[in-house]
C-alpha cells in the first residue's frame, strides 16, 4: 500500500490502493475494480467500490454501482446520490439527497435538509426539523430480536404474552421530523 494522494481530474481506470487521500474532481471519472483509501472526496463520477479508512464525502450527484464501506461518510447539501449496494458504516451524516440501504454501527444522521429512502439498520437514528426518511427502520443493531409485549397490570388474560408486531414487515415506515 502507497501513501499518495490521487487527484482524478479526467478518465481512470486503475486500481487503486492507498492510505493518502483520492479526489475524484467535478471533471474525473474513476472507474476500478476497487479503490481503498484513508479519506475519499467524490466530485466526480465513481464507478468503483469504495473502501475508506477514516471518511467518505460526496459533494455531487451520482450513482454508485460499487461497495461502500467507511467509518465516517458524508452526503453533502448539494449531493443527490444513489447506491446500489448495502453502504456499511460506521456513522452517516446526511444533508442532501440519499437513496439507498445502510448498515450503521452507530448513528444515521438526516440534518434539516436531507433525506434519505431506504431500509437503516443502526444503533440510532437522529432526523432534524425538515429533515426526512422513507424506508424500513431496525434500531439496536442486525440481532435486534422483536421487542416482547408485556402486560400493563399482572393478571390479564387477554393481553399479548408473545411478541406483537407494531409494524407490518416490508411496508415503508416514516420518521416525522422532531426538533
Amino acid at each position: 500500500m502507497d501513501l499518495r494522494d490521487y487527484k482524478i481530474n479526467g478518465s481512470f481506470s486503475r486500481r487503486i490502493c492507498t492510505y493518502g487521500e483520492v479526489h475524484i474532481t467535478s471533471t474525473g471519472d474513476l472507474s476500478s475494480s476497487q479503490v481503498t483509501c484513508r479519506v475519499a472526496i467524490i466530485d466526480g463520477k465513481l464507478r468503483s467500490g469504495l473502501h475508506c479508512h477514516e471518511k467518505a464525502e460526496f459533494r455531487t450527484a451520482g450513482k454508485v454501482q460499487g461497495k461502500l464501506i467507511a467509518p465516517e461518510v458524508l452526503i453533502g447539501k448539494k449531493a443527490s446520490v444513489q447506491f446500489f449496494r448495502q453502504v456499511e458504516v460506521g456513522s452517516i451524516e446526511i444533508r442532501g439527497a440519499m437513496t439507498g440501504d445502510v448498515l450503521a454501527e452507530t448513528v444515521v444522521t438526516i440534518r434539516r435538509t436531507g433525506s434519505l429512502d431506504g431500509k437503516v439498520v443502526a444503533r440510532s437514528i437522529n432526523v432534524e426539523k425538515g429533515g426526512t426518511f422513507s424506508g424500513q427502520l431496525v434500531i439496536g443493531g442486525p440481532t435486534l430480536k422483536q421487542a416482547e409485549l408485556l402486560p400493563a397490570s399482572g393478571g390479564e388474560k387477554d393481553a399479548p404474552a408473545a411478541s406483537q408486531e407494531l409494524h407490518p414487515p416490508g411496508q415503508p415506515f416514516s420518521v416525522p421530523a422532531t426538533s
